[in-house]
């Protein structure tokens, strides 16, 4: 996948799903840990992220902190039929910034 152009949002959204399912305790209990990642009761999930300028991608306003789970939500509330944003170039190209921002910058507290 990483070789391949384009956006690939739909990986950057499977990938940040399953960190958070990967670091929580409660639902994956301690295994990620040897694997390098941080583990709590709340994992990735829990922890807020600035949305930035891609604030409609989100259904907030711009500059919002959201917690992770909360974006991920939102971003599946906005999808259609399995597919993200309804095919939105605009609303697709502003969420693929946060989550290229949270996978691969971080920058999550």
């Amino acid at each position: 996948l990483y070789n391949l152009g384009g956006m690939r949002l739909d990986a950057q959204v499977m990938g940040l799903a399953l960190s958070m399912y990967a670091t929580n305790s409660t639902l994956a209990g301690t295994v990620a840990q040897k694997y390098g990642f941080l583990v709590n009761a709340g994992g990735v999930g829990a922890a807020t992220y600035n949305v930035g300028d891609s604030g409609a991608a989100f259904n907030v306003a711009t500059n919002t902190t959201m917690r992770i789970m909360d974006i991920l939500k939102e971003t599946n509330n906005r999808s259609v039929n399995g597919i993200l944003y309804n095919n939105s170039a605009a609303l697709c190209s502003l969420a693929n910034l946060v989550y290229v921002g949270i996978n691969t910058i971080g920058g999550v507290s």
